[in-house]
């Protein structure tokens, strides 16, 4: 019997650095792959294309904070970014929760994960978006009912709502022109006062925005909650940008040519330095936009080339240099522009 090793890659984020690594890989059942990284406090999360023919939904992630020695306390630590992109929970039979510890807030809100990429909360538009609406209790009576609204943005698609758990099974909910109502009925959540852990609930559902959605467009998520016939808190926003391909591209593994070209920086606001090894001292630059059109060229470049495109809309740009007799090296960048 003969058993097929399947080939994959995986990228490896650093914080935010955007791939920083990335290699092909085979492995066989049973085998490993050992990859190290320096203990630097930073947040480490890898991203492995599924095999082909892979039942399911799965897309294998995983993250580790904090990756320093316990003999080092003074390294700074990273925070923020475990949920800046989606985790491996596809599947229907999958559901992951992870949430910040943060200081204390009000109890009534609502998060959206994966959180997003960088300070525009940027996601791949094929993504789920996982909204997790949480209400708590915090009056001086028993609150018979809670019902909550959320107004669902447009560019959000209805046909892919799945609601994914609630903190009590006595409840309905319902969409009519876009709006979401979810009731709990005779819930008897007692005050905080009385009760911290019975006093709070919450409502999580999945949606994928449009497929024809428009790239760089943003999607705002805003939920009210009802506490019998009180006005209503209105929690935070939620907002993420829609773009593609922001993990991994059809072009050489960027970490195959790492220590020959580095974008500085990157994310940018189409300002920025191209660092060359000196082998690639005057070559060509080309710029490529998601469509594959090529929207800037230059020929002749050097190391530390400053390019200046900050008339560039926001969205994920491919960097094509090119040089007699040299293998082509590809890079690419996030353009986000600061509201």
């Amino acid at each position: 019997m003969a058993i097929w090793m399947k080939k994959s890659q995986y990228f490896i984020v650093e914080d935010d650095i955007l791939p920083m690594q990335s290699s092909d890989f085979q492995l066989n059942r049973n085998q490993h792959l050992f990859i190290e990284r320096p203990s630097n406090g930073k947040t480490y999360r890898m991203f492995v294309n599924q095999v082909k023919n892979h039942p399911g939904f799965s897309s294998p992630t995983l993250a580790v904070e904090y990756c320093q020695y316990q003999q080092n306390p003074s390294v700074l630590m990273s925070l923020g970014y475990v949920n800046m992109f989606k985790e491996d929970d596809e599947d229907l039979f999958v559901d992951k929760q992870c949430n910040e510890s943060v200081t204390s807030y009000d109890p009534n809100d609502k998060t959206g994960t994966p959180k997003g990429y960088g300070i525009n909360s940027i996601i791949d538009r094929s993504d789920k978006i996982e909204y997790l609406i949480r209400f708590q209790n915090t009056g001086t009576d028993t609150a018979f009912q809670v019902i909550l609204k959320d107004q669902l943005d447009d560019k959000l698609d209805l046909t892919t709502f799945e609601m994914v758990s609630a903190s009590t099974p006595n409840f309905s909910f319902t969409i009519e022109d876009r709006l979401l109502e979810v009731k709990f009925l005779n819930i008897l959540l007692p005050p905080q006062k009385l009760n911290e852990f019975g006093s709070q609930g919450y409502f999580k559902f999945k949606i994928k925005p449009n497929a024809n959605a428009i790239l760089g467009s943003k999607i705002h998520n805003t939920a009210e909650i009802y506490f019998d016939y009180n006005p209503p808190v209105i929690t935070n926003q939620v907002s993420h940008q829609l773009f593609k391909d922001i993990i991994s591209v059809g072009l050489n593994p960027v970490d195959k040519f790492r220590d020959f070209v580095a974008i500085i920086p990157n994310p940018n606001s189409g300002i920025f330095s191209i660092k060359l090894h000196e082998k690639y001292n005057q070559a060509d630059l080309r710029i490529l936009n998601q469509m594959g059109q090529t929207v800037f060229t230059q020929k002749g470049i050097k190391n530390n080339c400053l390019i200046s495109k900050s008339i560039l809309p926001e969205g994920l740009y491919y960097l094509e240099i090119t040089k007699n007799q040299q293998p082509k090296l590809n890079s690419k960048f996030i353009v986000i522009k600061n509201e």
